[in-house]
C-alpha cells in the first residue's frame, strides 16, 4: 500500500495484508477497531491517515489417529498465540502408549508438544505396543504342559490344551486353588492381565475282578493310584486248598498278594486252589474184584465232598459175602456200595462165597465214578428180572446205559433179565454251565465305539473297551441308569444278561472371530471367541467424512454390506471394513467474482479482487494463477501488481480453499495491458459531441474490442464494443479516462476528461 497520496491520487483501494497464522480482517482508522472497515482512499480525500490492521488467529486442526476409542483429552484445535501444548499421553487396555508420531509409518522421533508459534493442521498418531502378560500353571505334577506362558491382547484365542497324567483324569484348569467356578478352557483374544491355572485332578478309579473259580465269589472291588497299599483277601473253598492269587488264568508267574500304592489299571487275578483228597483203602477175598480197584496197594484217592461208588463183582459161580465198611458189617450184603460227600478216609472190604445153583452176578459201574452213582447190582436167580437205577450229582447229568459196549437203555431207571452175569455201566456227563447276553447301546448314536459284547457262560469276564468318535467325550458305562464305570475298559464276571448304555457328550468347539478395516474407518467383532454355531455382531465405524461400503473376508469374498452385521460361526475366520470417502456439499460461496475483461495500463497497477464466505465457517485460503501457472506471493483474496509491463497481460483466477478440503475457482479475468495514458499517433478519427463518442474510421479497420478504462484500471464502458456511436455511461464521474479501441492492426488511444 502507498505511503503518501494528494487530493489529486485515484482512488486508493487499500489492499490486503498476509501474515502467517492469521487472518486479515481489514484496515481500520483507530487502533481499537471500532466502527466500518476501510477499503479506500477515494480521489479527492485530504489529511494524512493512520490506518491499523485488524488481525484475527487462524483455527487450526488437530486430527488424532490410532485413538481406538480411548479417553483423549489432548485439544482438537490451536491457533499461532496457543500456548505451547504438551501432548498427553492415552490408557489402553491391554497396551504400552509408545508417543505421539506424526506419521502412519512412526518414522522419525516422537512428538511430545506444539510448541508456541506453530501454525498448520497437524495430524498425530498413536503408536502402541501391546503389553506381554504371563500364564503361570499351578498342580501341573510333573505332565507335560504344551500351554503357553506369556500371551497378549492381540494374540489369538488361546484354547488350553489339556494334561495327561497317569493314573489320573483331568478336570480342567480353573483360575483358583479351591476348584470353584467354572473351569476355563479358552483365553479370549482381548485379554488382559497376568493368569494363574489350577489343574484340578481326579484318580481314576480301577476295578479289581476276583476270579474264585467253584469257590464263593468275591465282590469286585476299586482302588485309585492314591489307595494305600491293598493285601489281597484270602477266600474259601471247603474241600480245597488256596494257593494263592495269580494275573492269568494258567496261573504262570508268582503269586500276588498285594497292590503296592501308585499301580494303575484294572486287575483280574485267578484263585489257584488244591482240593483235598482222601484215601479209601480196598481189602478183597479170592473169587471176585472190586471197581474200581485202586492203585497196587488197593487205594482210591477222593476228593473232599464228592461220591464215589463201588461195584463188586464175583468170579463166575460166586457172590458177595462179607462187606465192611470201615470196620463195621454192612446187611444185608450188598452188590456195591457208595461212599457220599467223602470228608474222611475210608476202608472197605469185600469177601466172596460160591453162589447157589442156578444164580447170576449182575455188576453196575458209574463212568465217570465222581458224576453219579448206581443202585441194584447184586446175586440174582436166573431168569429174573433186576431192577437198575442211575443217579447223577448235581453238577451231572444221565446220559445211558450200556452192556457190553453196546447201548443198553437211555433210561435211568430200567431192568436187567439174568440169564448170565452181567455188567452195565452208567454214563454221565457234566451239565453245561448257563450262558447270558451282554448288550451295549451307544448313546448317542455314533457318538464312539464298544467292543467287548455278546453271550458269556456264567462266571465268565467281560471286558467292554470304548472309543470315543471326533469331538465326542465318554461318560460312562451306565446299567439301570447307575454308573457302572467312566473308564473306558471296564471288566466283570457275568451272572445274569445286561443291557448296558455307554454314554458320551459333544465336545463344545468354540472358534475366533477377527475384524480388520481398511483406511477410512474401525471394526469391531462381539463376541471374538464364539461357540460353534452361535453368532457375533460385527460393527464397522467409519471415520469422519467417510462411510461404510461392505463386509468381505480376507480373500476379498462379499459378505454383507449391512452394519452392524450378525453372523453365525462355523469356523475361525477374519472379516475386513471397507470405507470409502463421502463426498460433502462444498461450503465456499463467492459473492463478489471478477470480471471478465480488465484493462491496466503500461506501468500502471492491476487490481483483481473476490470476496468469499464459507457457509460451514472453514478457515479460507486462496491462490492467484495467471494462464494456469501459480502466482508467487498471491494467496490473498486481492490480488496488486504494481508497474504493470506487457508481459502481465494474461488470463487470471483465484483458486479458493477451505480447511475441509473443498476447492473452488473464481471466473477468468482477461487482463489487457495498454501503452499508457499518453494519447498516441492513431489510425482512427475519434469526435467527441457532448456525452456521445464518434469513431471514423477511414482505413475500414476491423474494430475489435472498445474499453473506457479508469485511472484504477477498470472499464466503465457498457456499451456494445464494436459501435462507431456510443454514449458515455450516465453516472459517469467527472475525471480522466482513456478511450482504447482495439482493431485489426492494433490499438489506438484517446485522453478524455469528463467534467461538469
Amino acid at each position: 500500500n502507498p505511503t503518501s497520496y494528494t487530493i489529486e491520487t485515484p482512488t486508493i483501494t487499500l489492499i490486503d495484508l498476509s501474515r502467517e497464522g492469521y487472518n486479515f480482517n481489514g484496515w481500520y482508522d483507530n487502533a481499537d477497531f471500532t466502527g466500518s472497515e476501510v477499503t479506500t482512499i477515494p480521489l479527492g480525500s485530504t489529511g494524512n491517515k493512520t490506518f491499523y490492521a485488524k488481525w484475527t488467529p487462524k483455527n487450526y486442526t488437530i486430527t488424532y489417529h490410532n485413538v481406538y476409542g480411548v479417553t483423549n483429552t489432548n485439544p482438537t484445535s490451536y491457533t499461532i498465540e496457543t500456548p505451547t501444548i504438551t501432548l498427553a499421553d492415552l490408557a489402553r487396555d491391554g497396551y504400552d502408549f509408545d508417543g505421539w508420531y506424526d506419521n502412519a509409518d512412526f518414522t522419525g522421533s516422537e512428538v511430545t508438544t506444539i510448541p508456541l508459534g506453530n501454525t498448520g493442521n497437524k495430524e498425530f498418531w498413536a503408536k502402541w505396543t501391546a503389553k506381554t502378560y504371563t500364564i503361570t500353571y499351578n498342580n501341573v505334577s510333573g505332565a507335560s504342559n504344551s500351554n503357553p506362558t506369556s500371551y497378549t491382547i492381540e494374540t489369538p484365542t488361546i484354547t488350553l490344551v489339556d494334561l495327561s497324567r497317569e493314573g489320573y483324569t483331568f478336570d480342567g484348569w480353573y483360575d483358583n486353588a479351591n476348584f470353584s467356578g467354572n473351569a476355563v478352557t479358552i483365553i479370549s483374544q482381548g485379554s488382559t492381565g497376568n493368569k494363574e491355572f489350577w489343574a484340578k485332578w481326579t484318580a481314576i478309579t480301577y476295578t479289581i475282578i476276583y476270579h474264585t473259580g467253584e469257590a464263593s465269589s468275591l465282590p469286585d472291588e476299586s482302588y485309585t493310584i492314591e489307595s494305600p497299599e491293598i493285601t489281597l483277601p484270602t477266600p474259601t473253598w471247603t474241600g480245597h486248598n488256596f494257593l494263592g492269587w495269580f494275573a492269568d488264568a494258567n496261573f504262570t508267574g508268582n503269586a500276588i498278594t498285594i497292590i503296592p500304592t501308585g499301580s494303575t489299571g484294572d486287575k483280574e487275578y485267578w484263585a489257584k486252589w488244591d482240593t483235598i483228597r482222601f484215601t479209601i483203602t480196598i481189602t478183597k477175598g479170592a473169587n471176585g474184584t472190586v471197581v474200581p480197584a485202586g492203585n497196587s496197594s488197593g487205594e482210591v484217592t477222593v476228593d473232599y465232598g464228592n461220591t464215589v461208588s463201588f461195584s463188586f463183582a464175583p468170579d463166575n459161580g460166586y457172590q458177595v459175602d462179607v462187606v465192611t465198611v470201615d470196620g463195621n458189617t454192612i446187611t444185608p450184603t450188598p452188590s456195591g456200595y457208595t461212599f457220599d460227600n467223602v470228608t474222611a478216609n475210608h476202608t472197605l472190604s469185600v469177601t466172596f462165597k460160591e453162589l447157589p445153583p442156578n444164580t447170576y452176578n449182575l455188576t453196575l459201574q458209574a463212568e465217570p465214578l465222581d458224576l453219579g452213582s448206581v443202585f441194584g447190582a447184586g446175586t440174582y436167580t436166573a431168569g429174573s428180572d433186576a431192577n437198575i437205577s442211575a443217579k447223577a450229582n448235581a453238577n451231572a447229568e444221565f446220559v445211558n446205559w450200556t452192556l457190553d459196549g453196546q447201548e443198553y437203555s437211555k433210561n435211568p431207571e430200567t431192568s436187567v433179565t439174568m440169564d448170565a452175569n452181567k455188567t452195565l455201566i452208567a454214563h454221565f456227563k457234566l451239565k453245561p454251565k448257563p450262558k447270558y447276553q451282554i448288550s451295549v447301546t451307544v448313546d448317542p448314536a455314533n457318538a464312539g465305539t464298544v467292543t467287548g459284547s455278546g453271550e458269556y457262560e456264567e462266571n465268565r469276564v467281560c471286558t467292554l473297551e470304548q472309543t470315543p468318535s471326533d469331538k465326542y467325550k465318554f461318560l460312562g458305562y451306565f446299567l439301570d441308569g447307575n454308573l457302572l464305570s467312566n473308564n473306558a475298559r471296564y471288566s466283570f464276571s457275568v451272572t445274569r444278561d445286561m443291557h448296558i448304555i455307554a454314554r458320551y457328550e459333544k465336545i463344545t468347539e468354540y472358534y475366533t472371530v477377527k475384524v480388520t478395516a481398511n483406511a477410512g474407518g474401525t471394526a469391531k467383532a462381539s463376541p471374538t471367541t464364539v461357540e460353534a454355531g452361535k453368532t457375533s455382531t460385527l460393527e464397522a465405524v467409519p471415520d469422519a467424512n467417510h462411510k461404510f461400503v461392505k463386509w468381505t473376508t480376507s480373500s476379498g469374498e462379499f459378505i454383507s454390506s449391512d452394519n452392524p452385521l450378525v453372523i453365525t460361526v462355523i469356523k475361525d475366520t477374519t472379516f475386513v471394513a471397507h470405507f470409502e470417502k463421502e463426498e460433502i456439499l462444498n461450503s465456499i460461496v463467492i459473492t463478489r467474482d471478477l470480471e471478465e475483461n480488465v484493462s491496466v495500463s503500461v506501468g500502471g497497477t492491476l487490481i483483481l479482487e473476490v470476496n468469499v464466505k464459507d457457509d460451514l465457517d472453514y478457515d479460507l485460503s486462496y491462490q492467484w494463477y495467471k494462464d494456469n501457472e501459480k502466482l508467487a506471493n498471491a494467496t490473498s483474496r486481492i490480488y496488486t501488481k504494481d508497474k504493470v509491463t506487457v508481459a502481465d497481460a494474461g488470463n487470471y483466477y483465484c483458486k479458493i480453499s477451505n480447511s475441509a478440503g473443498h476447492e473452488k475457482n473464481s471466473k477468468t479475468a482477461k487482463v489487457s495491458v495498454i501503452s499508457g495514458l499518453q494519447e498516441q499517433q492513431n489510425l482512427l478519427e475519434v469526435y467527441f459531441d457532448g456525452d456521445r463518442v464518434l469513431i471514423n474510421n477511414p482505413e475500414n479497420l476491423e474494430i475489435k474490442n472498445i474499453q473506457l478504462i479508469d485511472l484504477t484500471g477498470v472499464n466503465r464502458l457498457t456499451t456494445n464494443n464494436a459501435e462507431s456511436v456510443f454514449s458515455l455511461p450516465t453516472l459517469l464521474p467527472n475525471g480522466v479516462y482513456m478511450l482504447v479501441i482495439e482493431h485489426s492492426l492494433g490499438y489506438d488511444v484517446y485522453k478524455i476528461i469528463k467534467a461538469k
